[in-house]
């Protein structure tokens, strides 16, 4: 999420790996710059991945996308899928976004001094941008959205184009402690 650290997933990433994921957790640093700067290091990030399982194993990621999910937590999410605009070979691999302010977010008026506030606000240029990329592109995309969220409200955090699950509990940065792995192991049964 915007202003966020790779640290921040780490609670999430235990619980996941208690229930049989293998995790990574991409460093891009912190999240305050513009999300498209963010998105070409993840795009760097998992092409350096990339040679690192091609050493050790022979595989390319190609290799790996139908065991493979990306998920991005709020901005996490515009991040990736933005990195799928960047480089389309990303778009064939499952992503979940979590919270993620597709439809732009009232709260990022709060943060008038970070770039990415201004790309998140609703009716921003930039998630324009992407959600006509998004309807010409279109992803293997779940997103998650919280019961009630009091940073990402439901309108802003559902495009409709994609299915959605509504997680049951309450509270944006519940969407990184409480999510369950379940709903990520029953990816074929989305709300629509």
């Amino acid at each position: 999420g915007m202003s966020a650290t790779p640290p921040v997933m780490l609670p999430l990433k235990h619980k996941l790996e208690r229930a049989g994921f293998n995790v990574v957790i991409a460093d891009i640093g912190w999240a305050r710059d513009d999300i498209d700067v963010l998105a070409e290091r993840l795009d760097g990030f998992l092409k350096d991945r990339e040679k690192i399982l091609n050493q050790r194993y022979g595989l390319t990621l190609a290799d790996i996308r139908d065991r493979t999910i990306l998920f991005g937590h709020s901005m996490g999410g515009l991040i990736i899928v933005a990195a799928q605009r960047h480089d389309r070979q990303l778009m064939k691999f499952q992503v979940v976004s979590a919270g993620t302010p597709f439809r732009g977010a009232p709260s990022a008026y709060i943060a008038f001094w970070r770039w990415p506030a201004y790309e998140m606000r609703p009716n921003a240029p930039w998630l324009q941008c992407l959600a006509k990329d998004m309807k010409n592109h279109p992803r293997r995309l779940l997103q998650i959205r919280a019961k009630d969220d009091e940073t990402v409200p439901a309108g802003s955090s559902v495009t409709k184009r994609y299915p959605y699950y509504v997680a049951p509990f309450v509270g944006h940065i519940a969407l990184v402690f409480e999510l369950d792995p379940q709903v990520l192991k029953s990816l074929n049964h989305p709300k629509t």
